[in-house]
Protein backbone atom coordinates (compact mmCIF):
# COMPACT_ATOMS: atom_id res chain seq x y z
CA UNK A 1 0.00 0.00 0.00
CA UNK A 2 2.08 2.89 -1.30
CA UNK A 3 0.85 6.47 -1.20
CA UNK A 4 1.18 9.29 -3.66
CA UNK A 5 2.44 12.64 -2.36
CA UNK A 6 0.72 15.99 -2.82
CA UNK A 7 1.28 19.56 -1.71
CA UNK A 8 -2.12 20.81 -0.56
CA UNK A 9 -2.99 24.51 -0.46
CA UNK A 10 -4.71 25.93 2.61
CA UNK A 11 -8.50 25.57 2.54
CA UNK A 12 -11.55 25.76 4.82
CA UNK A 13 -14.05 23.04 5.74
CA UNK A 14 -17.51 23.72 7.16
CA UNK A 15 -19.61 21.13 8.94
CA UNK A 16 -20.32 19.55 12.33
CA UNK A 17 -17.68 18.78 14.97
CA UNK A 18 -17.36 16.34 17.87
CA UNK A 19 -14.40 15.62 20.18
CA UNK A 20 -13.36 12.06 21.12
CA UNK A 21 -10.39 9.70 21.15
CA UNK A 22 -9.18 8.89 17.62
CA UNK A 23 -11.39 6.21 16.11
CA UNK A 24 -13.96 6.50 18.93
CA UNK A 25 -16.32 9.01 17.33
CA UNK A 26 -19.86 8.05 16.39
CA UNK A 27 -19.13 8.77 12.73
CA UNK A 28 -22.57 7.67 11.54
CA UNK A 29 -24.29 10.09 13.95
CA UNK A 30 -21.96 12.93 12.95
CA UNK A 31 -22.62 12.45 9.25
CA UNK A 32 -26.36 12.19 9.96
CA UNK A 33 -26.15 15.56 11.78
CA UNK A 34 -24.32 17.02 8.80
CA UNK A 35 -26.87 15.59 6.34
CA UNK A 36 -29.75 17.03 8.39
CA UNK A 37 -28.39 20.59 8.44
CA UNK A 38 -25.78 20.74 5.71
CA UNK A 39 -27.83 22.13 2.81
CA UNK A 40 -26.19 25.57 3.11
CA UNK A 41 -22.74 23.95 3.24
CA UNK A 42 -23.48 21.92 0.10
CA UNK A 43 -24.63 25.13 -1.63
CA UNK A 44 -21.37 26.92 -0.68
CA UNK A 45 -19.03 23.96 -1.34
CA UNK A 46 -16.03 24.49 -3.61
CA UNK A 47 -15.76 20.75 -4.48
CA UNK A 48 -18.41 18.00 -4.77
CA UNK A 49 -16.69 15.75 -2.19
CA UNK A 50 -17.03 15.33 1.57
CA UNK A 51 -14.25 15.68 4.15
CA UNK A 52 -13.69 13.97 7.46
CA UNK A 53 -11.03 16.04 9.21
CA UNK A 54 -9.22 14.77 12.36
CA UNK A 55 -8.11 18.05 13.94
CA UNK A 56 -5.56 18.00 16.79
CA UNK A 57 -6.77 19.76 19.94
CA UNK A 58 -5.31 20.72 23.32
CA UNK A 59 -6.05 17.23 24.72
CA UNK A 60 -3.37 14.91 23.24
CA UNK A 61 -5.65 11.88 23.76
CA UNK A 62 -8.52 13.31 21.71
CA UNK A 63 -9.21 14.92 18.33
CA UNK A 64 -11.98 17.05 16.90
CA UNK A 65 -13.62 15.27 13.98
CA UNK A 66 -15.18 17.64 11.47
CA UNK A 67 -17.66 16.11 9.01
CA UNK A 68 -18.23 18.55 6.17
CA UNK A 69 -17.24 20.03 2.84
CA UNK A 70 -14.65 22.50 1.55
CA UNK A 71 -15.95 26.07 1.41
CA UNK A 72 -14.44 29.48 0.60
CA UNK A 73 -12.25 30.93 3.37
CA UNK A 74 -14.26 33.05 5.81
CA UNK A 75 -17.54 31.24 5.14
CA UNK A 76 -19.88 31.33 8.15
CA UNK A 77 -22.95 29.08 8.11
CA UNK A 78 -25.49 29.03 10.95
CA UNK A 79 -25.27 25.85 13.02
CA UNK A 80 -22.00 24.77 11.40
CA UNK A 81 -18.34 25.26 12.27
CA UNK A 82 -15.73 26.34 9.76
CA UNK A 83 -12.11 25.35 10.34
CA UNK A 84 -8.97 26.07 8.32
CA UNK A 85 -6.71 23.27 7.11
CA UNK A 86 -3.17 24.64 6.76
CA UNK A 87 -1.20 24.08 3.58
CA UNK A 88 1.39 21.33 3.49
CA UNK A 89 2.60 18.05 2.09
CA UNK A 90 0.50 14.90 2.46
CA UNK A 91 0.93 11.20 1.80
CA UNK A 92 -2.32 10.08 0.16
CA UNK A 93 -3.56 6.50 0.54
CA UNK A 94 -6.49 5.30 -1.59
CA UNK A 95 -9.13 2.79 -0.57
CA UNK A 96 -12.81 2.40 0.14
CA UNK A 97 -14.98 3.36 3.10
CA UNK A 98 -14.84 -0.30 4.17
CA UNK A 99 -10.99 -0.23 4.27
CA UNK A 100 -10.47 3.02 6.23
CA UNK A 101 -9.51 1.11 9.39
CA UNK A 102 -7.00 -1.02 7.48
CA UNK A 103 -5.42 2.08 5.95
CA UNK A 104 -4.99 3.79 9.33
CA UNK A 105 -3.63 0.54 10.86
CA UNK A 106 -1.08 0.35 8.03
CA UNK A 107 -0.05 4.01 8.37
CA UNK A 108 0.19 4.16 12.16
CA UNK A 109 1.26 0.55 12.61
CA UNK A 110 4.43 0.43 10.58
CA UNK A 111 4.42 2.61 7.48
CA UNK A 112 7.53 4.75 7.20
CA UNK A 113 7.49 8.21 5.64
CA UNK A 114 10.09 8.78 2.92
CA UNK A 115 13.58 9.96 3.86
CA UNK A 116 13.54 13.56 5.05
CA UNK A 117 9.88 13.43 6.10
CA UNK A 118 7.84 12.45 9.18
CA UNK A 119 4.15 12.44 10.09
CA UNK A 120 3.17 15.93 11.32
CA UNK A 121 1.00 15.60 14.46
CA UNK A 122 0.20 19.34 14.44
CA UNK A 123 -1.87 19.10 11.24
CA UNK A 124 -5.01 17.06 10.60
CA UNK A 125 -5.46 13.75 8.85
CA UNK A 126 -8.05 14.15 6.09
CA UNK A 127 -10.54 11.68 4.70
CA UNK A 128 -11.88 12.67 1.29
CA UNK A 129 -15.02 10.79 0.31
CA UNK A 130 -15.92 10.43 -3.34
CA UNK A 131 -18.86 8.06 -2.88
CA UNK A 132 -21.23 6.48 -0.37
CA UNK A 133 -21.61 2.96 0.98
CA UNK A 134 -18.86 0.53 1.97
CA UNK A 135 -17.37 0.46 -1.54
CA UNK A 136 -17.37 4.26 -1.89
CA UNK A 137 -13.96 5.68 -2.76
CA UNK A 138 -11.95 7.37 -0.01
CA UNK A 139 -8.55 9.01 0.09
CA UNK A 140 -6.71 9.28 3.42
CA UNK A 141 -4.35 12.28 3.58
CA UNK A 142 -1.58 11.91 6.19
CA UNK A 143 0.20 15.22 6.97
CA UNK A 144 3.97 15.26 6.61
CA UNK A 145 6.70 17.64 7.79
CA UNK A 146 10.29 17.96 6.61
CA UNK A 147 12.89 16.68 9.08
CA UNK A 148 16.66 16.85 9.03
CA UNK A 149 18.79 13.81 9.80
Amino acid sequence: MEPRYVDQDEFAVAGVVARAAPGRHDYQALWARFDAGGQAVRAAATRPVYYGVHLPCEDPERVDYLAGMAVPAGTAIAGMETRTVRAGRYAVFTGTIATIGQIYAHVYGGWTAPAGWAIDPTRPDLEVYGGAGPEGAVEIYIPLKAVSH
